[in-house]
């Protein structure tokens, strides 16, 4: 075949393609900074509830961790998997009764 119509075909396949794989990317990172944007809320209510443990907006935040920071397994960065760990360590903190033999695990 000559260059000509390799040409004519390429340009063909990139008019056809380009926008699709234009729309995918911008869907790809408007998903990615949602995604931030939830996890910066998260962290912006827990911080600014930290001395108001019981209160509504700091326990809908803790449970919200588990969504958000969750991904695929394949996809969750290092980070994220800190973040769940920690989660759960202080989940079970919190679903452990105190008795005198937990005590003074509870002042640790």
């Amino acid at each position: 075949m000559e260059p000509v119509i390799w040409i004519g075909v390429g340009t063909v396949i990139a008019a056809l393609l380009g926008p699709i794989l234009a729309v995918q990317t911008q869907k790809y990172l408007e998903r990615r900074q949602s995604q931030r944007e939830q996890k910066m809320r998260i962290f912006s209510i827990l911080m600014s509830t930290r001395a108001t443990r019981l209160s509504p907006m700091h326990v809908e935040a803790l449970n919200m961790i588990d969504l958000a920071f969750a991904g695929g397994a394949r996809t969750r960065s290092s980070t994220e998997t800190e973040v769940l760990e920690a989660w759960r360590d202080h989940l079970d903190h919190l679903n452990t009764k105190c008795n005198e033999q937990t005590f003074e695990r509870w002042i640790e």
